[in-house]
């Protein structure tokens, strides 16, 4: 299956590819709080992000470190910086 159809996009026969619809109402509403959280994890607003979860709720956070270790660490929205 890959196969054919890295074969059909180097010939140059794959139908155009275009773009989705504006969501509508229904899609819409259910999509604003996971844009809202999306929006405040780029921006680093923990408060923002609290906003947007559920009170007892809780994130993980991975990060890999300078020397190329990663450290994965788990936490409360309480304890999130800015919430």
């Amino acid at each position: 299956m890959i196969t054919a159809l890295a074969l059909l996009l180097a010939a140059g026969q794959l139908p155009p590819a275009n773009p989705l619809p504006p969501p509508e109402s229904e899609e819409a509403a259910v999509l604003q709080p996971v844009n809202a959280l999306l929006a405040a994890i780029a921006a680093r607003d923990g408060a923002a992000m609290a906003a947007q979860s559920a009170g007892s709720g809780t994130i993980t956070v991975a990060t890999e470190n300078p020397d190329g270790s990663r450290t994965i660490t788990h936490r409360t929205w309480a304890s999130w910086p800015g919430a």
